[in-house]
């Protein structure tokens, strides 16, 4: 009765997802946002014809797997030795998929969602839930710490999951709790990595100590944390490297992107160019500007406003956000600019 009663709660769930994308689905533009970089900023975009369903088609696979996993599951690894919890995660990963199926939606309706903290924060949320019931997943080939050693093992395989309990409730609740004062997004996916691994990692101690009990399990869990800390270390340090930076926008850097926007809301096409370089020049005329420009007024309606600018430093260059309101909403305007201020760059999105 809970199996059924769970599944119809996430069918329903997934419905209430595709229909709300039906209805939105006129005002969205061409190209969505459908992915975010850890420090928030959208770096993939995709037509709208697929995008706008791409997380409902998660939401469905969810689905299918549900009902799929229990069946094919070999003797003596079945699921229906924790059915109920089984039915609780699954409608916890389906709520998951259908909340970043809105934060989508409303990414490319509205452009003013931190997306990546928002899927963090439902992540993160998830583990809080999941730790609450995670020391009553059954040894499986599905869902929990799935490691060599766990699932040779009734007892390794509890004790894990009993310590993953504990660390996964606190984790969330620690995580959200980061998110909301504002935490750096690399330190929060550092964190979080390091978490998930490290009941891998006390399982492999637990193994060591039941194979020689008068073996210290100090060095083989030492070795492990050290190894994660490191994974995790470098981790963060490659994010924090290759990820854009956010700038100081000088009152130069910002004449010539809000005079470029100016410019072309007015329909000066030939004066909005004046500041391109040699390449703009001749991949964007102003003939082609105008073509830009008229697109973004077919799917947002008319400009409205500009609406502040913020500034992100993209490999060897300075780029400025301008974020202009429409009727239909937001647009940022991204204004990239070479080492003597020159525009070499200009990007229209959410």
């Amino acid at each position: 009765m809970i199996a059924k009663r769970a599944f119809l709660i996430a069918l329903g769930i997934g419905l209430a997802a595709l229909a709300g994308t039906l209805i939105v689905y006129p005002q969205l533009p061409a190209q969505m946002p459908v992915h975010w970089n850890a420090r928030g900023d959208v770096d993939g975009y995709g037509a709208k014809q697929w995008a706008a369903f791409l997380m409902v088609g998660f939401t469905a696979f969810v689905l299918v797997l549900w009902k799929v996993l229990p069946a094919i599951s070999p003797r003596s690894f079945e699921v229906e030795t924790f059915r109920d919890t089984y039915e609780f995660v699954m409608l916890l990963l389906t709520a998951l998929t259908a909340y970043m199926q809105g934060l989508i939606l409303w990414a490319a309706l509205a452009g003013s969602v931190d997306v990546g903290r928002a899927i963090m924060g439902g992540v993160f949320l998830l583990f809080a839930l999941m730790g609450n019931v995670m020391g009553r997943v059954r040894r499986n080939f599905w869902m929990g710490v799935r490691t060599p050693w766990t699932l040779s093992d009734d007892g390794i395989w509890n004790a894990t999951h009993r310590m993953a309990a504990r660390l996964y409730a606190a984790a969330g609740i620690a995580g959200l709790a980061a998110l909301a004062v504002g935490a750096p997004m690399q330190i929060c996916l550092s964190v979080f990595i390091f978490i998930a691994l490290l009941p891998a990692a006390y399982s492999f101690v637990l193994f060591r100590r039941k194979q020689d009990p008068q073996a210290s399990s100090v060095v083989p869990w030492t070795l492990g944390v050290l190894i994660l800390l490191a994974f995790s270390g470098g981790l963060y340090a490659l994010m924090d490297m290759t990820m854009p930076r956010e700038i100081r926008v000088t009152p130069a850097m910002e004449a010539t992107a809000v005079a470029l926007v100016d410019n072309v809301a007015a329909g000066r096409y030939e004066a909005a160019t004046k500041d391109f370089d040699d390449a703009m020049r001749t991949a964007l005329p102003p003939s082609g500007l105008e073509s830009a420009w008229t697109s973004v007024r077919d799917e947002r309606g008319e400009f409205v406003r500009r609406n502040g600018v913020r500034g992100r430093r993209l490999g060897g260059y300075d780029a400025v956000f301008v974020g202009c309101e429409f009727q239909k909403g937001r647009v940022n305007v991204k204004v990239v600019l070479d080492g003597s201020g020159r525009i070499t760059g200009l990007w229209f999105g959410p």
